[in-house]
């Protein structure tokens, strides 16, 4: 090991793992989040969906399989974030062709919708209309999108894929300490709805820790997806009681609004930094390109001759973040309906302009940063794994209903709970949505438009061959935890383990806060405060899953600081 590893492992174990001049520790339970394998690796916030991955290859199946399988279990698992009734993105490196390929399956708005969606009659915002309720309901993509996946690229049957869904949903499970908690802060709002008191409610209370949590109606609506196929979904009996009960309660969706949804395949953003080639989700995310424009304004700035946690360089990422979700604000939006300067955004020469603000001495200020109105508030309610196996396949999806429990809707008879993604549009410019984000014109309402979203898998190469996929929840963000656990790999060579251990920072440019997890090491913090940052300690729901691959060793590492699961085969 060389002199400069062996230092930055001894500096990051004091921050992570001691009591760093007064910081929180970080005590990681390991027990279940590392695992290694020669097939197959997964790793996920939930046991139940990395074994059904898992139990996929062992029954013959290949990763999209897994994929599949993984993505409607934790569709039954973690109601509070993730659904039949949401949607996704997929990064995928498809081993046969060598190619990276990108999947859609994002909400749409519904074809009536119009950017006066969420306003009131004297202009002004109606905040709560977008999170809950049916006009904050966007069209789902999940189902589409994984059948449609699954189609071109699985090798077992749909039903065996959806089966271990089904299983889940008909048997039920025990409501752990974190649904429970889900739950009880979001009793009011599902309240509101016979479907989802029905489902979530017990003698007039919402369902405790230890309660046995069974979804018949979903298990039935499963089964019928594994027989048709998305027409289970979209079309006949299923799509009409969605659409129509949400008609029932003022909603715009229309059965034409399901038939024509479609996923699409999209072209991956492609950059480098340090010698890698890293590979990110396009829009309607914005995630691929801000994480590379972070990097892009970072590439040379020799933050390599220092340690992760020196001011210095935690003041320069700090401005690259500040510059790229100033950028989010102004231009961002679905590029199927706006004209979107993505090569000017990516180029050498912005990313110039951005980096002559690393040689500032002090904190800047948002106003400094840019003019830009900023952009909404994003939900962190979200869930994201990634998944790896021996022939070079490599992917990562990020899926979600929005904010937790979407927008409190169940529907009667068929146990969807639909999402609340319109939340994410720009309800008006300059207006702010569930995650402190703030929203231009170019995210505004329009029928059939994706919204704007942070979700930010992502694959990192060397040398032609995949290395590393990454992502995590968290709304806006995944977009720093992402680009952080990039920069401690190929910046810092980090294992994988420490890289997504190692104490986060999140600074979205608006608010003008600079966010520290509670462990982050106090003599930079204090540091960084007098800069003239204003400081804000919390603890945040960003939870990286990665794998690594290489020539015959794979190895997965879920996120220590949720209910990791990482499993190899």
């Amino acid at each position: 090991m060389n002199l400069r590893i062996l230092v930055l492992l001894l500096v990051f174990s004091s921050c992570s793992h001691m009591n760093g001049g007064g910081s929180k520790a970080l005590h990681p339970d390991w027990s279940k989040a590392q695992a290694t394998g020669d097939k197959f690796v997964v790793s996920t916030q939930s046991e139940r969906a990395s074994q059904a991955g898992k139990l996929m290859i062992e029954q013959g199946g290949n990763i999209i399989d897994a994929f599949a399988a993984t993505s409607f279990v934790l569709a039954v698992e973690e109601p509070y974030a993730t659904g039949i009734g949401g949607g996704g993105f997929l990064l995928f490196r498809h081993a046969a062709t060598g190619k990276v390929v990108a999947y859609d399956f994002r909400e749409q708005a519904p074809a009536k919708a119009g950017d006066k969606l969420f306003l009131k009659a004297d202009g002004s915002v109606d905040a709560e209309r977008s999170k809950t309720g049916a006009h904050a309901a966007g069209v789902p993509g999940l189902v589409a999108g994984i059948l449609e996946i699954h189609n071109l690229y699985g090798r077992l049957s749909r039903e065996k894929v959806i089966k271990p869904a089904i299983e889940l949903a008909e048997s039920g499970f025990k409501v752990s300490s974190g649904f429970a908690y889900t739950l009880k802060e979001s009793k009011d709002r599902l309240s509101k709805y016979r479907g989802s008191r029905d489902l979530f409610f017990k003698n007039g209370e919402v369902l405790k820790e230890g309660d046995l949590f069974q979804q018949k109606d979903l298990a039935e609506t499963l089964r019928t997806i594994s027989k048709k196929g998305r027409d289970g979904f979209y079309k006949g009996k299923i799509a009409w009681a969605t659409v129509m009960y949400l008609h029932k309660n003022d909603g715009l969706h229309t059965i034409s609004d399901f038939v024509r949804y479609r996923p699409k395949k999209r072209d991956p953003i492609k950059g480098t930094y340090n010698g890698y080639t890293v590979y990110g989700m396009p829009p309607p995310s914005s995630g691929g390109i801000l994480v590379q424009q972070i990097l892009n304004t970072l590439e040379g700035a020799r933050l390599g001759n220092g340690m992760p946690f020196d001011v210095d360089n935690v003041h320069k990422t700090t401005i690259a973040m500040q510059t790229a979700f100033a950028d989010r604000g102004k231009y961002f939006g679905d590029a199927d309906f706006i004209d979107f300067p993505q090569a000017k955004l990516l180029s050498e020469d912005w990313a110039a302009e951005h980096r002559k603000l690393l040689d500032s001495k002090r904190a800047l200020s948002a106003d400094e940063i840019s003019t830009a109105k900023g952009f909404p508030k994003e939900p962190d309610h979200t869930v994201h794994f990634s998944m790896a196996d021996q022939e070079g396949n490599v992917l990562a999806s990020t899926q979600t209903i929005n904010g937790w429990y979407g927008n409190a809707m169940v529907v009667p008879g068929t146990g969807i709970l639909m999402n609340n993604e319109m939340d994410d549009f720009s309800a008006a410019p300059g207006a702010s949505n569930l995650f402190g984000a703030y929203g231009s014109a170019a995210n505004k309402v329009e029928g059939r438009k994706r919204p704007l979203s942070s979700m930010s898998p992502t694959l990192i190469f060397k040398n032609g061959e995949p290395r590393y996929a990454l992502g995590s929840p968290n709304g806006t963000r995944i977009i720093s935890c992402v680009a952080l656990t990039t920069l401690n790999l190929v910046e810092y060579g980090m294992s994988l383990k420490n890289a997504i251990a190692a104490p986060r920072y999140h600074h979205q440019w608006r608010p003008d806060e600079l966010w520290v997890e509670p462990y982050f090491p106090t003599k930079t913090k204090d540091e960084l405060a007098a800069l003239g940052y204003k400081i804000q300690e919390k603890t945040w729901g960003c939870k990286v899953q990665g794998v690594s691959w290489s020539p015959g060793k794979l190895s997965a590492v879920a996120d220590p600081r949720g209910s990791a699961s990482a499993l190899g085969l």
